[in-house]
């Protein structure tokens, strides 16, 4: 009796340790370089895995491996304007590829954070939605001179700044579901040694 709970207990403590939890931050790093310049709706960006995903503490089984295959998807990408509004880019990941060729898709992530890297442009707001600088120089003189003439209104600086994020950016992206790990297959018990076999031996 002892002997069978204490069984169940490993396999639901097993079991437990295939899971990774809701709110876990995945590290991930571009693939490509990516703005909004040139982005649309419902375009896939790739990324990879920056680190190995493990369960429990640092040091337990790998869950997801560094270097997995991560695919993302644009769900909003907006240009800033000439005279108002910066530019926006909302990104969530839906599918994550380990090497072994396990696919998990489905998910419900958001950004929560960008690393800072050279010509990186773009900050994180509270909705997940990547936002760019702001236009100093057309903000400024839209608030010192308000285009009131045609003339004006064609000499309104270019567009604001557009979201830049360079290839191997680091972004943190934060599950809002958890993944269930497919345990790894067991391995095929070896054939029996035929009669001759075992002879000759």
């Amino acid at each position: 009796m002892l002997a069978a709970a204490l069984f169940t207990m490993f396999l639901s403590a097993a079991a437990q340790e295939m899971v990774i939890p809701e709110g876990t931050i995945l590290p991930l790093i571009l693939n490509e370089t990516v703005t909004t310049a040139r982005l649309e709706e419902n375009e896939p960006i790739l990324f990879a895995l920056a680190d190995d995903v493990r369960s429990g503490r640092r040091t337990g089984a790998v869950l997801l491996p560094r270097g997995s295959n991560v695919v993302g998807r644009v769900m909003k990408s907006g240009r800033a304007g000439h005279f108002f509004g910066r530019s926006h880019l909302d990104v969530r990941i839906q599918q994550i590829i380990t090497p072994a060729g396990a696919v998990y898709d489905g998910l419900s992530t958001k950004v929560v954070d960008i690393g800072k890297i050279k010509g990186q442009k773009g900050r994180v707001k509270a909705n997940a939605e990547i936002h760019g600088p702001v236009h100093r120089e057309r903000d400024t003189l839209l608030l010192l001179f308000p285009p009131t003439t045609l003339f004006q209104l064609m000499n309104t600086p270019k567009r604001g700044p557009d979201v830049v994020l360079p290839v191997e950016t680091r972004l943190f992206v934060k599950l809002l579901t958890p993944i269930y790990i497919e345990p790894p297959a067991a391995p095929e018990p070896a054939a029996p040694l035929s009669p001759t076999l075992r002879r000759n031996r």
